[in-house]
């Protein structure tokens, strides 16, 4: 699948921003959104992705999270870019009210599979955090300095506030919710701050060779779970199942309330169909991507055959044959020594003396 997704990336990396906005209307007192952040395409393509994720999670596949994450994250930055442009230079843009649907949409929905910190590539690993982390740290410029514009209370012609739906339709604008906002953004910086250090330190450990050399042991760390340290911790067991439950009613949850912030607002969303290239690569990337994880899934070991167990504890390619050092497919007696290095070779019997 990647001859499939990487022409995509590389459309979608050099087509142009958002020319659009989130503006309101004092005159109708119309909510106009901007198809290309968060049009029915868009939305769909981000649905899919948490979908292909949670497929990866529930199924303990790595794999197949790789070619979901680096599309969605192409994605996620190419909207950060043009978040950030619309704030600073469009006074008419309502960006706080976007920011708030785009973080729902573009950081909470895919976080299945940002969940996974297994990878065989940290600098991929590491950049998606970086993403994570720009968005963490902007809140507090958004929600302090950025909170009024495009929506002038006192001229806004009786106009009512825009509504946030968390389980009750809730005044955007009103007092206890802004100093919400304010509260959270400033927690949400501190974790960004905490995620940058996070994507630093990976790239630290993991691609600069003299400090993975000096440090081997904490490059182990940063690059296993601790699923990987605990014997039978598959799908069948109960740390999967809780883990695999809760991604699930968080993310159907969070698309729940979004799709209903959307609706009582009667939000316009100009070209919502999936003509525009605006639309159409991001839900391509997420329809591809989902192609992807379901195809290696299918063309691998279930979770609980001793092939994939041997697999998954031992580090070698799930689905093919286990490699051994060079890169070779390695022979029965390699792959024998694998299986007794995680408890799961034949015994043997002491060597017999000549």
């Amino acid at each position: 699948m990647h001859f499939l997704l990487s022409p995509l990336l590389l459309l979608l990396s050099s087509s142009s921003l958002s020319s659009a906005l989130t503006t309101h209307d004092p005159q109708t007192c119309t909510i106009t959104g901007d198809p290309d952040l968060y049009g029915i395409g868009i939305r769909i393509g981000f649905y899919l992705a948490y979908l292909s994720g949670l497929c990866a999670v529930c199924f303990q596949n790595w794999a197949a999270v790789r070619d979901a994450r680096k599309g969605v994250y192409t994605v996620n930055a190419a909207i950060l870019v043009a978040m950030i442009r619309d704030t600073a230079t469009q006074p008419a843009n309502m960006a706080a009210f976007e920011w708030y649907i785009l973080l729902q949409i573009a950081v909470f929905v895919p976080t299945s599979l940002s969940f996974v910190i297994r990878d065989e590539k940290p600098l991929t690993l590491a950049l998606c955090c970086m993403v994570d982390a720009t968005y963490a740290v902007l809140q507090p410029w958004v929600y302090f300095t950025r909170l009024g514009q495009g929506w002038d209370v006192d001229a806004g012609g009786g106009c009512p506030s825009p509504k946030v739906y968390i389980f009750a339709q809730i005044d955007f604008y009103s007092p206890p919710f802004t100093v919400f906002l304010k509260v959270m953004s400033v927690v949400s910086c501190v974790g960004g701050v905490f995620l940058f250090l996070c994507a630093f330190a990976l790239l630290l450990f993991c691609c600069v060779p003299a400090v993975r050399r000096r440090h081997p042991d904490w490059t182990g760390i940063m690059m296993e779970t601790m699923a990987e340290k605990k014997e039978g911790n598959f799908i069948l067991s109960k740390r999967n199942a809780w883990t695999t439950g809760g991604l699930l009613f968080f993310g159907l949850t969070l698309i729940g309330l979004t799709e209903k912030t959307l609706a009582v607002n009667d939000i316009s969303i100009p070209g919502t169909t999936v003509a525009s290239t605006g639309q159409l690569i991001p839900l391509l990337v997420g329809i591809l991507t989902t192609v992807s994880t379901g195809y290696t899934i299918a063309t691998q070991p279930l979770p609980w055959t001793r092939e994939h167990r041997m697999r998954y504890h031992s580090g070698g390619r799930v689905g093919g044959e286990l490699e051994g050092d060079g890169g070779e497919v390695a022979g029965g007696e390699q792959q024998e020594d694998a299986l007794g290095s995680v408890g799961l070779g034949g015994d043997k019997g002491p060597a017999k003396e000549d």
